[in-house]
């Protein structure tokens, strides 16, 4: 009997199991497989880089300050240029009220200011006031806005006949136009009046755009043991580290 016929051959072969993908589907098999062990290995690594920054940020200490009633608040981080509206609009306020309020005082003295303080350079004056507030104004800029204000003010404020108040109608929120600079807009007025029985002169309206710059804030060496009083007046100006570059007018 032969044992290798046709027939034994062809029977043996259909007994064979067949595979139930074909090549061309297994190779697609196995790409899908490595596109999906790519997608995990990277979905762990986002996934590690998001717990490592939740950590740092976690490990950051958070702090607060203790304000005069006792409360405590959080403090936030901002950059060294940052000033909050509140500032820079005090800023400007300030810097109103010290040119345009006008009296014959020495401010934190007793003695009159019967002769104002003279501008370098020339025989004008302004009262003390406005010169000690001229320094919230850029250098140079502030030398030409001292010798305009001089023709401004009238010589009868420093015999004491005249005084004078500001009102503050309106402030705008800061513009912030730069990432050190900002523009605000006011509109106001100056009532001037005479001293004793003479009464109201004039009232003049003002209405302007203040630009304003942060600054290194300014630092007494010797704090409250300061001795000169007008040192202490400018550092009270200038410790929030704000100055005025520019004043234009506004119209509303």
């Amino acid at each position: 009997m032969n044992l290798f016929s046709n027939k034994n051959i062809t029977k043996s072969n259909s007994n064979e199991k067949k595979s139930p993908f074909a090549l061309k589907d297994e190779n697609k098999i196995v790409l899908a497989l490595i596109c999906l062990a790519l997608g995990l290995i990277l979905q762990s690594l986002a996934m590690f880089f998001i717990v490592a920054n939740n950590r740092i940020l976690a490990s950051r200490g958070k702090v607060y300050v203790q304000l005069p009633d006792g409360t405590t608040k959080e403090t936030q981080e901002f950059a060294e240029s940052h000033r909050r509206n509140e500032v820079l609009q005090k800023t400007v306020i300030d810097f109103i009220r010290l040119t345009n309020e006008w009296d014959n005082k020495v401010p934190g003295s007793d003695k009159l200011d019967r002769e104002g303080t003279k501008i370098e350079g020339s025989n004008d004056v302004v009262p003390t006031k406005a010169y000690i507030g001229s320094y919230l104004l850029e250098d140079g800029f502030r030398t030409e806005f001292l010798k305009e204000w001089s023709q401004v003010v009238p010589s009868d404020i420093y015999s004491g006949g005249r005084i004078s108040i500001v009102r503050v109608y309106s402030i705008s929120t800061p513009r912030q136009i730069s990432d050190t600079r900002w523009e605000v807009d006011t509109v106001a007025s100056r009532i001037e009046k005479g001293t004793g029985s003479t009464g109201e002169k004039r009232e003049v309206s003002f209405n302007r755009t203040y630009t304003l710059q942060s600054i290194v804030p300014d630092k007494l060496a010797l704090g409250e043991d300061e001795a000169v009083v007008f040192r202490r007046h400018v550092n009270s100006l200038l410790k929030n580290g704000v100055m005025i570059t520019d004043i234009v007018p506004f119209n509303p």
